[in-house]
């Protein structure tokens, strides 16, 4: 019973926290304060910056003492961020509590889907199936936060933001509700040399993930693919919408034809988990991405440009849901929340790498910056099947 109860938990605490309901509200915010658009630019790369250095050691610190506790800091800590967001009014201030934000959403990071699957293996569910179980009802609430934010943003931009830290204040008591399952790293047996220890630990994790281990290193590299080939461009679908001469309630409904449709990508992982190679499981949805993303960069922009949207929507999603099966598979427990971790910043990587790109093209039009991640994620894509190509030759 204890045991059921502490998975209901990570349930409400993953699908309460899917989403910021400040995210509407945040550049409108940041302008209103006298940022200037580099200024918001910078600061944004700092919360990368944030979010990449401290995931793995929050991922070790989860494998090596407590996973819950983490979970539980982690939503504290972007509470405590869009609580403060509000009061800030220099860029100084908005620097902090991005690099505050970016350790947040690290330290969650690596703990959630770490223990899930030991609640999973204890209670003989199928990691898989829970992980796209949370994620269905994560459209939805993603929705719902965005209409929230919506209609505070027309109050307020800063009671939305502030309004986004009540999930994680949620979440963060639903985390110190689980109970505490899995593995643990070892630690350093003598008083002195802790530090060390851990550094040469997380260390040893992430060339085991990136080098040691071939399947996984492969299964990290697809998944970032495959999570990071249309986020580049879905910060572009509102003015892509706007330029096809769409109307803004149907816009709205171009948003929620999205949601549906992720919910779409999400059902048909349910039912190609365990039944589909990794290789299948990569390829074939990611093939479907790219082509939607290729008409979007050769087609003016029509009512076309919305149900290109709405596929790109569905893999995303299919994406999401399959990572940390994929990844997790390979893994032993006692280091699956830094491997999650390392996963993670790589991913991450990729996807400041196609951002750069895709700003420099689309200085020149948005069609080509379409086509530049086409080609840039369509190489990556290529050259994963042939290494596989030639892994079964051998």
């Amino acid at each position: 019973m204890g045991l059921q109860r502490g998975l209901y938990l990570i349930r409400a605490e993953a699908i309460l926290t899917s989403a910021f309901i400040g995210m509407p509200a945040l550049a409108l915010f940041l302008g209103s304060i006298g940022l200037s658009q580099g200024e918001i630019g910078v600061s944004q790369a700092i919360f990368t910056i944030a979010l990449c250095l401290v995931n793995v050691p929050s991922g070790w610190l989860a494998d090596r003492f407590s996973r819950k506790v983490c979970i539980a800091l982690g939503d504290l800590l972007l509470a405590g961020v869009s609580f403060l967001l509000p009061l800030a009014r220099s860029f100084q201030a908005v620097v902090i509590l991005e690099i505050l934000m970016g350790a947040g959403y690290a330290i969650l990071g690596g703990a959630d889907s770490a223990i899930l699957r030991s609640y999973c293996v204890r209670l003989g569910r199928d990691f898989g199936q829970e992980t796209a179980r949370i994620t269905t009802w994560q459209g939805p609430v993603q929705v719902l936060y965005m209409l929230i934010g919506a209609l505070l943003v027309g109050i307020n931009p800063a009671f939305a933001i502030a309004a986004g830290g009540v999930p994680h204040l949620a979440g963060a008591v639903a985390a110190l509700g689980i109970t505490e399952v899995g593995a643990r790293r070892h630690g350093h047996e003598g008083k002195r040399g802790h530090i060390k220890h851990a550094i040469h630990d997380m260390r040893y994790i992430t060339v085991y993930a990136l080098h040691g281990h071939k399947e996984l290193a492969w299964a990290i590299l697809m998944t970032a693919i495959g999570q990071q080939f249309s986020r580049p461009i879905s910060w572009m679908a509102p003015p892509i919408l706007i330029a096809a001469g769409v109307p803004a309630p149907l816009i709205g409904a171009a948003m929620v034809l999205q949601v549906l449709a992720g919910s779409i990508g999400v059902r048909a992982t349910r039912y190609t988990l365990g039944r589909w190679s990794e290789l299948r499981l990569f390829i074939l949805p990611l093939t479907i991405g790219l082509s939607a993303m290729i008409v979007l960069g050769i087609v003016e922009f029509n009512l076309i440009t919305i149900w290109c949207f709405v596929i790109l929507s569905m893999v995303c999603m299919w994406f999401d849901t399959i990572t940390p099966p994929l990844v997790l598979r390979h893994v032993s427990e006692d280091m699956s929340s830094t491997v999650v971790s390392v996963a993670t910043t790589f991913s991450q990587l990729l996807y400041v790498i196609a951002v750069t790109i895709i700003n420099l093209v689309g200085n020149i039009s948005l069609h080509w910056a379409i086509l530049a991640n086409v080609l840039l994620f369509g190489s990556l894509t290529l050259a994963v099947l042939m290494k596989a190509r030639a892994f079964a030759r051998r």
